[in-house]
């Protein structure tokens, strides 16, 4: 069993936080979809996914005063999972849409249940579906968080 592709996600290079209100910003882009490949094991499965807190890499940035993009939060919906070929048999997994605020909590974004999720599933996100919201008062930057997705071959 093995996570085949995870979603790289990317916002507008223009992004600026430091506004008089609180931001809300869509993805701009996102290279692949969330894609797991089950062989056959019938235990079932999820998928988990966490993310780092939003770091800036202006090297002239200090903390408390830019460093961290503090109070942001991603916000992933429930993707549609779907077969990767037509005809696949078996009971198709569950998603789940997650709120990540960079705590490296995992959250369960797709969950087969025992004897499902068989075959290969395609989960694909789409960029206006991805928001980012940030509260005002922030420094400008270039802010990056690292998203870690794991496959675990129980269910939750």
């Amino acid at each position: 069993m093995s996570l085949t592709t995870v979603p790289g996600i990317t916002f507008a290079s223009t992004l600026v936080p430091d506004t008089a209100t609180n931001g809300s910003y869509n993805a701009a882009s996102v290279d692949n979809p969330l894609t797991v490949t089950n062989p056959g094991y019938a235990t079932g499965y999820t998928v988990d996914v966490q993310n780092t807190p939003f770091n800036n890499s202006d090297a002239t940035a200090t903390a408390g005063d830019g460093k961290v993009l503090s109070g942001a939060v991603l916000n992933l919906p429930a993707p549609a999972a779907a077969a990767a070929n037509e005809g696949n048999p078996s009971t198709g997994p569950v998603t789940s849409a997650v709120t990540l605020s960079g705590d490296n909590t995992n959250q369960v974004v797709e969950t087969a249940s025992a004897n499902g999720g068989l075959g290969v599933w395609n989960s694909p996100y789409t960029a206006s579906g991805i928001n980012l919201t940030v509260p005002a008062g922030q420094e400008p930057g270039s802010y990056t968080s690292t998203l870690t997705w794991t496959l675990g071959n129980t269910v939750a």
